[in-house]
């Protein structure tokens, strides 16, 4: 299906050119009519990302645009959209790194990857993408399953089994309550599916075990 072309892309970048007042005009035109589709994007791709540090990240994203336009340095012979969505993307890796939580998600997270020979920026960027296939993962695994990994999830990828098992008996498992063995099978099928999942869709990472998260 052919994309339809962006009605505002070419006023906006012809505002984004001038003067200060144009280009104060451009970052209004940005807000009204971008804000909705590229942080919706963020919000559907990313769901774990708070939605209060995605407005922060939304402000410092059309900082930068007025920074770069008064600076000349923005490259207005191209569409607008791609640069928003890579400064949004990075702000929101920017984020993610001063939370000590979020950080330590993204540094278990890597170790499902085979290679370690990334720079920190780009570990950083493409933390974010491997967020996003993670969850898209948990989403298609069966129900207890995914309830095991979703509150993995949630602990930081790095949580013991005895500490997954007080967070599910928080929740309700259907016929039959959380045990320690319904917990590491969970686990350990789950990791399994993931990985065929993941590699299914071209990502050749691997879940990671924890030797630490075995149940006493």
């Amino acid at each position: 299906m052919a994309q339809k072309p962006d009605p505002y892309d070419q006023e906006i970048r012809r505002l984004l050119a001038g003067s200060k007042e144009e280009i104060s005009e451009a970052l209004a035109w940005i807000s009204e009519f971008y804000t909705g589709p590229i942080c919706g994007g963020i919000r559907r791709n990313f769901r774990w990302f708070p939605a209060e540090d995605l407005v922060e990240a939304w402000q410092d994203t059309l900082l930068a645009v007025f920074e770069k336009a008064v600076a000349r340095e923005l490259d207005t012979a191209k569409p607008i959209v791609p640069f928003l969505w890579t400064v949004l993307k990075r702000r929101c890796c920017d984020i993610l790194n001063k939370d000590a939580r979020n950080k330590r998600r993204l540094q278990a997270l890597w170790k499902m990857r085979p290679d370690e020979a990334q720079s920190d920026e780009t570990r950083t960027e493409e933390g974010a993408e491997l967020f996003h296939w993670v969850d898209k993962a948990i989403v298609d695994l069966p129900p207890v399953q995914r309830m095991v990994w979703v509150a993995y999830r949630e602990l930081g990828f790095s949580a013991t089994s005895k500490e997954l098992l007080r967070l599910l008996r928080k929740t309700t498992k259907p016929r039959n309550p959380w045990t320690k063995t319904s917990v590491r099978r969970g686990k350990e099928e789950g990791r399994k599916k993931l990985r065929r999942i993941l590699q299914k869709r071209g990502h050749v990472w691997s879940v990671p075990t924890n030797p630490s998260s075995r149940l006493a």
